[in-house]
């Protein structure tokens, strides 16, 4: 069987690999029985923590033996299921899936006698070889790939047979990873991924997201080297691909990029401007990260958020928005960890107190009072004074900015009023009249008594006061503080609601300036990250004010806008492009691509409203257990195929036609028919027993035989 040829060089590559460490270790068994005793635990314990490296370091080889007690068929199942707990332990200790590779072999290799008692204990055993990681086959085939000599000075105008896509890399493009210039010949490589054959034999992953699969339109990987040294596309400069879509009646098409065993969408294809221009190997892409949320009136909604974002340029202090959210003007008063638009937020791993001395002196509310006041005899609990304690607001920015306090801070007031309200503590008075404070609110209590509610760095203060009236005003003091009162609350309101409806105008737009900022920024800026990138933001309002008024409409140019919006929407930088070349044929998408690499054309879908998830045990045509590697579910509605690596579950969709191909460890494909998986369905199996069929050959043409005959 496959097993000897692949243990033969397994064994060859461990001792080199391994250099002299133990190349395996056999685990034994009771008679009739799969479960690991006790001892035999703490020999497989031994043995791993006895490995000279991390176990990430190796992949493991179980293969199992049984005695001569019953049939041939028996004592396979009994070998596969000693290979499966050992397998099952190794999982629990933290061991990838993919790195363990099991085989029974039933009693067809003894490695002692069955004639004696002794000699069938030995042969009851599992035998786990080291391996290096990455031993095991990833993929049973592969897609072959053409390769094309052409000059750096000179260019590249190159078509791929098999399809009629075409390549074009302009003349004096390519530099090396310093930057300097690329001269002399190129190697540059290509090859397109059509159908589910292709998609299964590359071993690239076809899932997006942990949850979507492709529905794919064609892939296509390409690169360029020199002396086996990469180069690369220099700045300002793109490789034209006019890429022939396997489905061209796709709709929201995007184009996907696979980088660093990920997928990443890089934005929707305009499919009637041709105007694709795709930013690929980008290393900051997977930084900047914002979700666009549900849009109902798109063209609305770009016009509103770019409109914040131009209004939020202009903002003094525009990363308290981002910090503390979007509270109204009283809720920031109220919200004790928050001081005046300076935002100090105790939830800050660190405040910076020099900015905050510096802030009080521009905007703390400060007071004046009698000096002479300080030198009454401190032990005084109260005072009594006949005038009270005389207090002035000094001019301070912040007051300057507080226009309901205008008529306020012209007056003197009195802080220990005569009536009923009981005066402070002359400490505590003479404490709160020395405070800096941030922000302040007036209420008034009747009687001529205005209460101030001072709010400094993470407290509150209250005190009572009264103004200190003419001799005019002292005829009607009433009608004096009512006055004062009233124009407080109404132009304390016209504030309040100007702020309340601007904040609410950033709040509903804040997630669609996030989103649509990525689309009009540079890559450096993608590399700072968003908490990075709105503190650069802020700090750069000749930048970004000029950046987000174009997108905004207020110059009068929205028509211009409208196609720009739909690329926005979908993710794609806007990049306005002059296309020198005549629109290729409607069969062929014209791409602008800033790199080389692995990219996708394709619209993202699910198996359906009707997929199932179901445990799955794969059979060879002998009865013995397939360790599958890799599943591919192959779904025929669309031209899909969704690549799991969990092997011990599948995907299915009963409502459609499917096929699934595995691979083994051993790089051994087998397909599963459409009727395989009816049966088991329609059977209501709580765990699919799914019968595999070789697949022969050497290339993509032997899965693509094998899976037409389904």
């Amino acid at each position: 069987m496959k097993l000897s040829y692949y243990l033969s060089w397994l064994l060859l590559f461990a001792f080199v690999s391994m250099q002299g460490q133990d190349l395996k270790q056999s685990i034994y068994f009771e008679s009739a029985d799969d479960q690991l005793k006790t001892a035999e635990i703490q020999v497989l314990d031994d043995f791993l923590k006895a490995l000279p490296s991390n176990w990430s370091s190796y992949d493991f080889l179980l293969v199992g033996h049984t005695d001569n007690i019953g049939d041939a068929a028996y004592n396979q199942k009994l070998s596969q299921n000693r290979c499966k707990t050992i397998k099952d332990y190794l999982l629990e200790k933290g061991f990838a899936a993919n790195q363990i590779a099991y085989e029974g072999k039933g009693y067809e290799t003894p490695t002692a006698s069955n004639e004696t008692s002794e000699g069938k204990a030995k042969n009851r055993r599992v035998e786990l070889i080291t391996l290096k990681r990455g031993s095991f086959s990833e993929a049973p085939f592969q897609v072959p790939t053409e390769q094309v000599e052409f000059k750096a000075e000179e260019g590249l105008n190159y078509i791929y047979g098999r399809s009629g896509t075409v390549i074009r890399i302009p003349k004096d493009a390519l530099v090396y990873a310093d930057g300097s210039p690329v001269k002399g010949n190129v190697d540059f490589s290509y090859r397109e991924f059509r159908d589910a054959a292709d998609f299964i034999a590359t071993d690239i992953p076809m899932l997006y997201d942990h949850q979507h699969q492709f529905e794919s339109a064609g892939m296509f990987e390409m690169n360029a080297s020199q002396a086996g040294k990469e180069v690369f596309v220099k700045k300002d400069a793109y490789v034209d691909v006019d890429f022939n879509l396997t489905n061209d009646n796709l709709e929201g098409v995007g184009f996907f990029e696979y980088q660093d065993n990920e997928w990443s969408n890089l934005g929707a294809l305009d499919r009637v401007t041709q105007e694709n221009t795709f930013e690929v190997n980008n290393p900051c892409k997977s930084i900047y990260r914002y979700k666009m949320p549900p849009i109902q009136d798109t063209f609305q909604t770009f016009l509103n958020a770019m409109n914040a974002g131009y209004q939020l340029s202009q903002e003094a202090n525009f990363e308290q928005f981002y910090r503390l959210g979007f509270n109204t003007l009283q809720e920031r008063f109220e919200d004790i960890h928050y001081t005046e638009t300076a935002y100090l937020h105790y939830n800050e791993e660190k405040i910076d107190w020099n900015a905050v001395a510096e802030s009080n002196e521009a905007m703390g509310v400060q007071f004046r009072c009698n000096t002479n006041y300080k030198q009454l005899d401190p032990r005084m609990h109260y005072i009594n004074l006949p005038d009270g304690l005389s207090m002035e607001f000094a001019k301070t920015n912040l007051m300057q900015r507080l226009p309901e306090m205008k008529a306020l801070v012209k007056r003197k007031w009195m802080v220990l009023p005569k009536g009923k309200q009981r005066p402070l503590p002359r400490v505590k008075a003479l404490q709160l009249l020395e405070n800096q404070y941030m922000d302040l609110r007036v209420n008034y209590l009747g009687d001529n008594n205005f209460q101030f509610i001072l709010k400094g760095i993470g407290v509150y203060d209250t005190l009572v006061a009264q103004p200190v009236f003419t001799s005019e005003e002292k005829k009607n003091k009433a009608a004096v503080s009512e006055s004062l009162i009233k124009q407080y609350q109404l132009k304390f309101a016209k504030r309040s609601k100007q702020f309340d409806e601007k904040i609410a105008f950033y709040e509903a737009n804040w997630k669609y300036f996030l989103a649509f900022s990525k689309s009009i920024m540079p890559i450096e800026e993608q590399c700072k990250g968003i908490s990075n990138w709105l503190r650069y933001f802020g700090d750069n309002q000749h930048i970004m004010g000029p950046r987000y008024y174009a997108y905004t409409g207020l110059g009068g140019n929205q028509a211009l806008l409208k196609p720009l919006m739909a690329k926005a929407v979908n993710g794609t930088p806007i990049r306005l492009q002059n296309f020198d070349l005549t629109p290729p044929p409607s069969t062929l998408q014209r791409l602008k691509l800033d790199g080389f690499g692995v990219f996708n054309c394709d619209a993202l879908r699910r198996l359906g409203p009707e997929r199932i998830t179901v445990e799955a045990e794969f059979l060879a045509s002998d009865g013995s257990l397939i360790d599958a590697k890799v599943i591919n579910v192959i779904d025929y509605s669309i031209n899909s195929v969704l690549r799991l690596t969990n092997t011990s579950e599948i995907s299915y969709n009963p409502e459609k036609q499917t096929t699934i191909v595995i691979v083994d460890y051993f790089g051994d494909a087998y397909s599963i028919a459409t009727a395989e998986l009816e049966r088991n369905y329609n059977k209501k199996n709580k765990t699919f027993i799914l019968k595999a069929i070789p697949i022969e050959g050497e290339n993509t043409n032997a899965i693509r035989g094998a899976i037409a005959q389904q």
